[in-house]
Formats: C-alpha cells, sequence, structure tokens
C-alpha cells in the first residue's frame, strides 16, 4: 500500500536535498536564506536599500510616467469597443512560433501601449541586459554571480569566467532525470521502504522549475504537486 504520508522534500539550500516525509523535512517555509548569518542579513538589507532606491528610480523615470499615464486612460477601454474598432485586432497583437501561440490582443493595450514598453525597455538599456546575460557577466546584483537560466536550455557553450558550464549544467540534468525516474518508478523510496505519494517542493525566491519540471516530464499522473516558496 502507497505511504499516504510520504513526501518528498527537496529544498534549494543544504537544509533538506533527501527524500524524507514531511515530518523530518522540518524547514520554515517563510525563512530568509540571507538571515543564516550575521553577514548575509547585512548583504540582504543593503541589497533591499539598492534595490528601492532603484526602482525608486525607475519609477519616476520619463518612460515609466508615460507608460502610468497612458494606464490610466486604457483602463477606461472595454475590450469589446477595442475589437469593434479594429477588425484586425488579432493579426496585430499576436504572435506564433511553431506551434506556440501568443495572444495578446485580449488585453487593453493598443500600438501605444507596445510604443510606450517599447520605449521603457530601451531606456532601461534592456537590449544590453540581455547581451550582457548572454555572454555570462555577473548581472544578479544580489547573489553576484551570471543569470544562467538560459543555459539551462541551451545547446551551445555557455561561458562564465572563460569556462564553459554546459558540461556540469548537462551532468546536473541527466542526475535529476535519473531521481525523478526512480521515483515515479517506485525503485527510490521513502525511508519506511514504501512509495511516495506527494511532491512538496520549497524553493527560495520562486527557482522551482527546474526540479519541477523535472518531475513532470516523466510523470504518471500519479503524484501531487506542492511548491512552497519564500519570495523576499
Amino acid at each position: 500500500m502507497a505511504d499516504h504520508s510520504a513526501r518528498i522534500g527537496y529544498h534549494t539550500g543544504d537544509q533538506c536535498k533527501e527524500n524524507v516525509t514531511r515530518a523530518q523535512c522540518k524547514i520554515n517555509p517563510l525563512r530568509l536564506p540571507a538571515l543564516t548569518s550575521g553577514l548575509g542579513a547585512v548583504n540582504t538589507i543593503h541589497d533591499h536599500q539598492r534595490l528601492k532606491q532603484t526602482m525608486s528610480s525607475l519609477t519616476q523615470s520619463p518612460a515609466w510616467l508615460a507608460l502610468q499615464a497612458h494606464q490610466s486612460a486604457m483602463s477606461q477601454q472595454h475590450l469589446r469597443a477595442l475589437f469593434q474598432n479594429d477588425p484586425q485586432r488579432f493579426e496585430k497583437f499576436s504572435l506564433s512560433f511553431n506551434d506556440i501561440l501568443i495572444d495578446f490582443a485580449k488585453q487593453p493595450i493598443t500600438r501605444e501601449t507596445l510604443d510606450l514598453l517599447l520605449a521603457l525597455a530601451h531606456q532601461q538599456e534592456l537590449p544590453s541586459w540581455i547581451t550582457r546575460m548572454f555572454s555570462g557577466e555577473k548581472i544578479n546584483s544580489t547573489e553576484h554571480r551570471a543569470a544562467l537560466h538560459i543555459a539551462l536550455r541551451s545547446e551551445q557553450a555557455v561561458q562564465v569566467d572563460g569556462i564553459d558550464v554546459m558540461p556540469e549544467i548537462k551532468r546536473v540534468l541527466k542526475q535529476m532525470e535519473r531521481f525523478s525516474i526512480a521515483v515515479q518508478s517506485g525503485a527510490r523510496r521513502g525511508y519506511t521502504g514504501k512509495i511516495f505519494t506527494d511532491i512538496v517542493n520549497i524553493s527560495s525566491n520562486g527557482r522551482q522549475e527546474e526540479f519541477t519540471n523535472s518531475f513532470l516530464l516523466h510523470s504518471t499522473g500519479k503524484f501531487g504537486f506542492n511548491n512552497i516558496t519564500d519570495l523576499l
């Protein structure tokens, strides 16, 4: 019989990385990771102060204020009227790539909205930040490291400090795949020897995509998925 109390506790920190029961994985879901040391607390305060200053500068910028004024005007618009006034609205405000359709025609936007959004992106030098991210530059200022989400989907070399990180990423992804299949098949079980019935993913700042996707890829539909995230 399945162990209905069995859970997989997975934590992005060091506290709980093994398959255990919920009772054994006693981690406060509201934890503050950076407060694990006095130095971490100081760094977190400084990071939040810098973020607050950056956001204040952004929300007072010309492009932001223009978009904010436009939003007030658009809030009076009704989607039905927007479609009636422009029969080609769907063609103008939708994109497709292979079998993926992105339909934003049903959002309260106009051509002016897109122009204002693009103006904001250029004001904030978004193209430059994209280039810096793909080049492996350490643009994650709070953790002082590269933002390597792109590497999880890359088939090409990704250089960080002159080192290609793809071999190590592929190794870890393959390791996660083996672990996922073992849990799904029942080969890997809880400490009581019973199979798992639910997966509880405890993550920091929403970092749950890789873990959850790995299980969903091999899911047989017999597991309950639960995500607990602390957002700083």
